[in-house]
């Protein structure tokens, strides 16, 4: 019996291994390495795919979490809410902005902020909510109790 792994890249390469293959050795070959076509293209199909206006394409969700931060004018030493069960980017991107991280707990069953443990740190001044999270489709669903309370404070902002 093959043992069941978590993440089995090799097994998905396989399947769009050709795809994959050709995708590389194109951007290879024309050594458009940053803003190429293959980025250019892919842009384009998550603008149509989310029917927006614009896209940033990023190299990596690190860097998406950094543009949307700087997208706030958060000031250094601002503190931001952020749930102590989150990837380690979240912490990194507050820390090179000079942002403070806030921590509060998660629901041990949905593994997302819970609203009660954010009205408890709300006693200080908190300049935003920043929520990284798989479960985002779970927390919405608390979202919106969640931002009727934060609306109490107006000087604090919500960032889903």
């Amino acid at each position: 019996m093959r043992p069941i792994q978590m993440v089995d890249l090799q097994s998905q390469y396989q399947k769009i291994k050709t795809e994959v293959d050709n995708g590389i050795q194109e951007v290879l070959t024309t050594a458009a390495f940053i803003k190429g076509k293959a980025v250019s293209d892919f842009a384009e199909s998550l603008q149509k795919y989310l029917d927006t206006k614009h896209v940033i394409p990023c190299a990596n969700g690190t860097d998406a979490l950094q543009i949307a931060m700087m997208a706030l004018d958060l000031k250094p030493g601002d503190e931001v809410i952020t749930p102590s069960f989150t990837y380690i980017a979240t912490c990194e991107v507050l820390g090179l902005l000079g942002l403070v991280p806030v921590f509060v707990d998660v629901h041990a069953d949905t593994f997302t902020v819970d609203p009660k443990e954010i009205e408890r740190v709300l006693d200080s001044y908190v300049e935003s909510n920043l929520s990284y999270s798989e479960w985002q489709a779970i927390y919405k669903l608390e979202h919106s109790r969640l931002r009727s309370n934060l609306s109490k404070h107006k000087w604090l902002r919500w960032v889903p």
